[in-house]
């Protein structure tokens, strides 16, 4: 009996020994199941926030594209400017962040640089500069106004040549950058220009047209044209007190080429290569003008 009951006893003991550890068990794996979970969200918000709140969002910025589907660069890109007219300097000229001798300075052009041209607000021209808004002085004496339509390459680069000269010496019967059979002169310097030496150096380096070296024989070439009917480029032959009491082409003892908008660019005296208004006292000397391209 003794025996039976020291059995059951143990039987017992395991039992509840059992129950104890499966308990256990269960807690364990409720403990895996439960931190997991918890560890898993963490991870993910983690993720989440090294990326940020929208995944799209760092998606986005890394294409440069909006989260409505707009590109970034192209929102930044400024308005298109005027298709028909562009700004041209005159003179060496700053280029301001504001239409105000007070705004930031962004750069310096050139002259002859030109710029994609918006309108004119007050004193200045809005320009684009750098693929940025931005202004120039409009003071005619600083820029000028060029309409596309009135021109064409071979003028553009004819006039960007003389106004790269601006400021060059004059001198009377300066070399010729071509002899008199039009071959090009080994001699030539370019220090110093005299009116016809000038136009004729303006055309050949910047429109490859090659033009008598005195302002008589070169009045011989390209087309006649009347003053009403003046073009960017045109070359305008003047006489001078010296031959103003000649005939015939024998009058002529200047040229100068046309800028546009009353402005003509010419080389005489003390101050060499300039821009001035075409002005009575140089209308009132004109003799005949010619289209050279």
């Amino acid at each position: 009996m003794k025996r039976i009951i020291a059995c059951l006893v143990v039987g017992v003991c395991v039992f509840a020994l059992f129950l104890t550890c499966g308990n256990a068990f269960g807690d364990i794996r409720a403990d895996a199941s439960e931190n997991g979970s918890a560890a898993a969200a963490t991870a993910a918000t983690n993720t989440g926030e090294s990326v940020g709140t929208d995944v799209s969002t760092m998606e986005s910025d890394l294409r440069g594209v909006d989260t409505d589907g707009h590109s970034e660069i192209e929102q930044s890109k400024p308005p298109s400017v005027d298709a028909d007219i562009f700004a041209q300097a005159l003179c060496e000229l700053k280029v301001r962040e504001a239409s105000s001798t007070s705004g930031k300075v962004l750069g310096a052009l050139n002259p002859g640089d030109t710029l994609g041209y918006y309108e004119t607000v007050g004193n200045w021209h809005k320009i684009l500069y750098n693929n940025k808004i931005a202004y120039i002085s409009a003071n005619p004496i600083y820029s000028m106004l060029v309409d596309k339509t009135c021109t064409n390459d071979k003028v553009e680069g004819a006039i960007a040549v003389g106004l790269s000269l601006l400021g060059t010496p004059y001198e009377y019967g300066s070399t010729r950058v071509l002899n008199y059979n039009l071959s090009e002169n080994a001699n030539f310097t370019g220090k110093t220009f005299d009116c016809s030496a000038f136009v004729q150096y303006s055309y050949y380096a910047g429109a490859d047209i090659k033009l008598n070296g005195d302002s008589r024989s070169m009045s011989r070439q390209g087309t006649e044209v009347m003053p009403s009917d003046i073009k960017r480029g045109d070359v305008i032959f003047m006489t001078s007190s010296a031959r103003q009491y000649n005939t015939g082409i024998e009058r002529i003892g200047h040229v100068v080429i046309y800028l546009g908008e009353g402005k003509i660019l010419h080389t005489f005296g003390t101050g060499g290569v300039r821009v001035q208004e075409y002005s009575d006292f140089w209308q009132n000397r004109m003799i005949k003008i010619s289209r050279m391209s």
